[in-house]
């Protein structure tokens, strides 16, 4: 799967010999019921590949969820995309870069993060809305990781448009434009009582390891900016020792070190 996932090409031109090699059944006076199947066996070897890209993925995408391990991630996409370089830019390969820019901003490589962001924002209103939707949400994160709240309220924004037009969707992704306008809400004004009660709702539902350390970091920093600095103790607490290899782990050592 791998090898396959990183050598298109050689893919491509094995599909095209099959196809010759039917072409060369047919003057051979090959068995019918064979040449009727070649047609299907050629579709489903067309679909592979993206099948394969897809799973492999997933499965990278599950150290990030489940293990707070972003390097297989961007591994796996920074390897897909270099094998890649050149060729169409499909919808798929957009969402490896929008990958690439998630997994690289939650190790810390914030600058390294945007500007793969930016290649994929620029002229991304060609793509259908559902990629649109991808595109805004992933850019409003790595922005508020790195700090730059004005520049992902834009694309909050036009997400929040989008889920409330376009049908369809998992509810999910409603809750998820909510968390991230209360994080820039955060940014922007400082915690208060309201918002750390959002967060703590928020933490109700939190399906992953990586959920539950970044809901934990919201309320810390919460409870931090509102000066009620012991009670933060727990949840940096949290995220130090489940946080692995995200930056948020070392943002929360560093406040740990910091408390008194």
């Amino acid at each position: 799967m791998r090898w396959l996932n990183r050598h298109p090409l050689a893919y491509s031109a094995a599909v095209c010999l099959l196809a010759a090699a039917a072409v060369l059944a047919v003057t051979a006076g090959a068995s019918p019921l064979l040449l009727a199947a070649v047609p299907a066996v050629c579709w489903c070897l067309r679909k592979l590949p993206g099948r394969l890209l897809l799973r492999e993925l997933g499965e990278s995408g599950r150290a990030l969820t489940e293990e707070c391990d972003p390097e297989p991630l961007e591994r796996t996409c920074r390897e897909i995309a270099e094998s890649r370089k050149g060729g169409r830019k499909t919808v798929l390969l957009v969402e490896v870069q929008l990958l690439y820019a998630d997994a690289v901003s939650c190790l810390g490589r914030f600058d390294e993060a945007e500007r793969e962001l930016d290649r994929v924002l620029f002229g991304y209103e060609q793509y259908d809305k559902s990629t649109q939707l991808l595109i805004e949400m992933e850019a409003s994160e790595v922005k508020l990781r790195a700090g730059k709240p004005a520049d992902a309220l834009s694309y909050l924004r036009e997400a929040e448009k989008k889920v409330h037009r376009m049908e369809g969707l998992p509810p999910f992704m409603a809750a998820s434009v909510e968390n991230r306008f209360l994080w820039y809400r955060l940014v922007t004004e400082g915690g208060s009582q309201e918002l750390l009660e959002a967060f703590q709702k928020a933490m109700e539902t939190a399906a992953s390891r990586l959920d539950r350390v970044c809901g934990h970091m919201n309320i810390a920093r919460c409870l931090l900016s509102m000066g009620r600095r012991e009670e933060a103790r727990p949840h940096l607490e949290f995220a130090a020792e489940q946080g692995n290899k995200l930056y948020l782990r070392r943002e929360a050592q560093q406040a740990l070190a910091e408390l008194p």
